[in-house]
């Protein structure tokens, strides 16, 4: 699923075509935030530092938490809310003032469709922090090794039944 990476693109590109480069600064920071915690706690749990990795897990659930639903839905309300307040009527080419009523509409549809995308990893996230709450390992549910392909068994087969002829 990369459809958030096409979508924070997009959203840091029409930031500067559309002169919001602090909306789209602040996109950045925000979704690479929890980026650092994660894989940290990757890497502590490959070396089996169950509490330093439970302890780095808990800082992402946080930091992701804070990042990507509170600040980011200061940056959604204040696209959303405020900047026709501020700058109403912002079609004055010559200024570099280009935002549309079309443009600003597909701007702000295109956080909400991040929001929803982030909602629905949150709560993959809280899944896993609940299950390891109760007991059991943390276990990533995301495909990080490629699966067998079915072609792949059949051609081994065949390789075997020829060797054994």
């Amino acid at each position: 699923m990369n459809a958030h990476h096409v979508i924070t693109i997009c959203l840091v590109f029409a930031s500067y075509f559309l002169n919001l480069t602090r909306v789209g600064c602040l996109i950045l920071v925000l979704m690479d935030f929890c980026d650092i915690v994660l894989p940290l706690a990757k890497m502590l749990r490959y070396l089996e530092r169950t509490f330093a990795c439970d302890c780095a897990f808990v800082t992402f659930l946080v930091s992701w938490f804070l990042t990507r639903h509170v600040a980011f839905l200061l940056i959604l309300y204040s696209t959303l809310f405020r900047f026709p307040v501020l700058r109403p009527g912002a079609f004055i080419p010559n200024s570099g003032e280009i935002v549309t009523k079309e443009l600003y509409y597909a701007f702000n549809a295109a956080l909400i469709a991040l929001q929803v995308l982030m909602c629905i990893w949150f709560t993959a996230i809280v899944k896993v922090a609940w299950s390891v709450m109760r007991g059991k390992p943390a276990e990533d549910t995301r495909s990080d090794e490629e699966l067998p392909d079915s072609s792949d068994d059949e051609a081994d087969d065949k390789l075997d039944e020829k060797k054994r002829q």
